[in-house]
């Protein structure tokens, strides 16, 4: 057998064995996440009103736990505020990586009328929405993304 054609099948083989093991390893995260949606963990997130009532400060701590073999994972959270069933402000993202704690805060800026309930004592609420995608390789897996749910808030000062 000639030399090139020697490294040729060295070549093939080397390709064939990462394809199996990134294959492995999309498969064991597909499972891994599908299976185990209760180890992704999120702190109770504390809402700070600013002093001037214009600004809400929502803050956690996002930890998703270490999935498959190869550490090329994260996860992309996804919240949306809805004030009345209808969309409040942009839909903030995050991107977790797994196997880490990332803090996480985001700013909810307030309109004049909610402002000015806030500061004659009065409150409204607010409805958040989050769901996770996986990412892999910088690809976002959507058959595995998973909706966790929405949570009412009340603002107040």
């Amino acid at each position: 057998m000639r030399t090139g054609a020697k490294v040729f099948l060295i070549i093939l083989s080397l390709i064939i064995s990462a394809a199996i093991i990134v294959g492995v390893d999309v498969y064991l995260s597909y499972k891994g996440v599908t299976e185990n949606v209760d180890d992704f963990t999120m702190t109770t997130p504390t809402f700070t009103l600013s002093n001037n009532n214009e600004t809400v400060t929502v803050s956690s701590s996002v930890t998703g736990p270490k999935i498959g073999y190869l550490p090329v994972k994260s996860i992309l959270i996804q919240v949306t505020i809805k004030k009345n069933s209808v969309i409040y402000g942009e839909p903030q993202n995050v991107t977790v990586k797994l196997g880490t704690t990332t803090d996480v805060s985001y700013d909810i800026h307030l309109e004049p009328a909610e402002v000015f309930s806030i500061s004659t004592g009065g409150s409204f609420q607010l409805t958040v929405e989050a769901r996770i995608t996986p990412i892999y390789l910088g690809i976002k897996l959507e058959v595995a993304a998973i909706n966790l749910g929405s949570q009412q808030i009340t603002v107040s000062a």
